[in-house]
């Protein structure tokens, strides 16, 4: 179905390019839903992992973006919040090796979590129901997706969808943040005098290294996926919109590329297109 869209655009950043900030009017199509015949149910995964292997940050340490900056790429993407007028950057170059970190911001209980496979990075409010929860990576994966275990009640939590899928917890609900993922140069240059996740992490780690390389390089998926969209290629980089009731993916190349930005007060999810249309399936995919 052909539409004339009028967007105002803002980019953060695409996997491993620069950030745009244009303005432009644009024409094009949105692509509607390819519906399957049957879309099974996702369903809880071994990840292969034992409990512990991928430890989370638990008192986290934060450091000045001078020192920050003798080990951290320019190129380097990682997860810019702010809260209650405290604003911190958590590198993916760190949060790889950990993909949860248990934090407090502006009085807050928060946890910022990054999952390599499905390339997302979410920020939570840890405080459910009244009762503040401590996160860790679980042995579990749901459909590639980081599956996060709370160590008060061992709930199975899903970070994509922001819900509880398995134990006392079971379909309770996250508050999620506002958040943007921004590489290191752009955050420096913005928040000089900015706190940074350091890398006194509590365990030991090479942190120049990213054992998921290789993963990132190929169009290869680990595990068993119950949902796939052929309108892209699976792990095509998209951010992904939901608002006024609409759900819709704009691939992070037009958005590099400048030719299309999304409004900033959306907080766009950067994913891969995989992921997000598991969650999504329903999406729309916005494309010239």
């Amino acid at each position: 179905m052909r539409q004339g869209w009028k967007i105002r655009v803002w980019a953060a950043m695409t996997l491993g390019a620069c950030a745009v900030t244009a303005f432009l009017v644009y024409r094009a199509y949105r692509v509607p839903v390819a519906v399957e015949d049957a879309v099974s149910t996702p369903t809880l995964t071994e990840s292969g992992t034992p409990r512990g292997n991928i430890p989370a940050i638990y008192e986290p340490s934060f450091v000045t973006v001078g020192t920050a900056d003798q080990y951290l790429k320019d190129s380097g993407l990682g997860i810019d919040v702010e809260i209650a007028g405290e604003r911190r950057f958590y590198p993916y170059q760190i949060l790889v090796w950990h993909q949860v970190a248990n934090d407090v911001l502006g009085e807050t209980p928060i946890a910022v979590t990054f999952s390599p496979l499905t390339y997302t990075g979410i920020v939570f409010d840890r405080t459910v129901n009244g009762r503040e929860l401590t996160f860790e990576t679980a042995p579990y994966l749901w459909d590639n997706h980081l599956v996060m275990m709370d160590r008060e009640t061992a709930s199975l939590w899903v970070q994509m969808l922001g819900r509880a899928v398995e134990g006392e917890l079971k379909d309770a609900s996250v508050t999620v943040f506002p958040s943007r993922v921004v590489s290191w140069r752009e955050w420096k240059a913005e928040y000089p005098r900015g706190r940074v996740l350091s890398l006194e992490t509590g365990v030991e780690r090479d942190y120049t290294l990213d054992p998921y390389t290789e993963y990132y390089d190929t169009q290869a998926i680990w595990f068993p996926l119950s949902h796939k969209d052929d309108r892209l290629p699976l792990k095509t980089p998209v951010y992904g919109v939901v608002r006024d009731g609409s759900v819709i993916a704009y691939p992070a190349e037009l958005v590099d590329e400048g030719k299309v930005t999304i409004e900033e007060d959306t907080y766009p999810l950067l994913a891969y297109w995989f992921a997000w249309s598991s969650v999504h399936p329903d999406t729309e995919l916005y494309l010239p």
